[in-house]
């Protein structure tokens, strides 16, 4: 046997010792956001620095509201889908590429609200979980794939393994593992998280699941529990740390776990967690609140600093943090702020009145360019600061640089002013 001969057995042999089937499916493309989370162990950080002045670039209406945060490929083309059923794809500069109507795609009657972010495939598919049932595989042309009933709503965003050809959903009642490849069930667990897995680099998942921390294994073995909590349940995605750590939360407390056991647990006051978490790149946690409130807690569970905004009504969305360590988070008040966590306390450097009852979480492109949805139907966009205020139209409609902290959106004229 010759040695090409050789490496396509070897490589057969490592394959089936994982998967059956990866040569016929999609690991986890890398690209700036390819999931809910950023990345597999949901920190929730972008390599990217973000915008640090308010210079409105773009907007986008979409045909329903949106209910959660889009998704980037590596070209930095978007993808999300909205309450009507609609998937989207945005070129990076907001231009539509198409939409899809997913009630065009099957007979079922129930219905297909798309409530949670998509996932991005290595090729450039496009997976997405809808409340029909169903899970699509689109091709980054919109062209349908496969469908697969799931026999149950979906109620988190799918992820997709960085090492195997798999797929986790949760459904009201199971967690399957899904080949990408042909859409059939790997394998199936009689239980389930209303919030996405995290995966290490071992390809354990971590779920939350009431008051517990599951470990199951890439193969859909249960290998333990953890109680973690014994008031109330856990409303967080895991937050899988570098040194093992994993950081969860229930409404007013956020713990720390480390080597299966409980090590800390700090008490967030003055309202209650229903984000997903943020672990920096210096370590510390970011928790926010419906309370307008965010604390950052150190790994060791001590309150580093907390940040109000003086608003009452702002009832934080998940944060997402860039390379810089820069924060930016959108709340239900409408309001989309950046915030500064370098050099040992907060510091508001803009904010952003998008006119939405609420906006969800935000995204960085490989450019720089952050992107938030709204309940309004509205995507916006911000570019990093790039030109004199008010010196800057581009190519693709409405939009120029500013140099004020605080900016105001009017729908009627596609525009920011100060």
């Amino acid at each position: 046997m010759n040695l090409a001969g050789l490496t396509n057995v070897l490589l057969a042999l490592a394959c089936a010792a994982l998967l059956p089937r990866c040569a016929h499916g999609q690991t986890l493309l890398q690209s700036p956001w390819p999931i809910a989370g950023q990345n597999l162990h949901q920190t929730r950080v972008s390599p990217y620095e973000g915008p640090q002045t308010v210079d409105y670039y773009w907007s986008f209406l979409a045909k329903g509201q949106q209910s959660s945060e889009p998704v980037v490929s590596s070209d930095g083309t978007l993808y999300f889908g909205d309450q009507l059923g609609f998937v989207y794809s945005l070129s990076a500069s907001g231009s539509l590429n198409w939409n899809v109507s997913l009630s065009n795609q099957t007979t079922s009657t129930k219905t297909h609200q798309v409530m949670n972010s998509p996932a991005l495939g290595s090729d450039g598919s496009v997976f997405v979980a809808c409340e029909d049932g169903y899970l699509y595989r689109l091709s980054p042309a919109g062209t349908l794939i496969w469908k697969k009933n799931m026999t149950g709503g979906m109620i988190t965003s799918p992820v997709i393994s960085d090492k195997a050809d798999v797929i986790y959903v949760n459904t009201i009642s199971t967690l399957r593992a899904i080949y990408t490849g042909s859409g059939e069930v790997y394998w199936s667990l009689g239980y389930t998280s209303a919030y996405a897995p995290a995966i290490d680099s071992s390809g354990m998942l971590y779920l939350t699941i009431g008051m517990y921390l599951y470990f199951v294994s890439a193969k859909g073995t249960l290998l333990s529990t953890l109680q973690v909590t014994t008031s109330s349940n856990l409303v967080t995605s895991p937050l899988l740390g570098p040194d093992g750590a994993v950081y969860v939360a229930e409404y007013q407390w956020v713990t720390g776990v480390r080597n299966g056991a409980v090590r800390w647990s700090t008490q967030v006051a003055g309202g209650s967690i229903m984000a997903n978490l943020v672990l920096g790149p210096d370590g510390n946690v970011y928790a926010a609140t419906v309370g307008e409130a965010i604390y950052c807690i150190s790994p060791d569970g001590d309150v580093q600093w907390i940040f109000q905004t003086g608003n009452a009504n702002d009832k934080f969305m998940a944060p997402m943090m860039d390379a810089w360590g820069n924060l930016y988070v959108g709340s239900q008040s409408g309001l989309v702020y950046g915030i500064r966590t370098a050099g040992g306390s907060p510091d508001m450097f803009w904010q952003f009145a998008t006119g939405s009852l609420s906006v969800n979480s935000p995204v960085l492109l490989r450019s720089g360019v952050l992107v938030v949805s709204g309940v309004n139907h509205v995507v916006y966009a911000f570019r990093p600061q790039n030109c004199s205020a008010g010196q800057y139209v581009s190519p693709e409609g409405a939009s120029f640089c500013s140099e004020c902290a605080v900016g105001y959106y009017s729908a009627e004229s596609n525009a920011l002013s100060c």
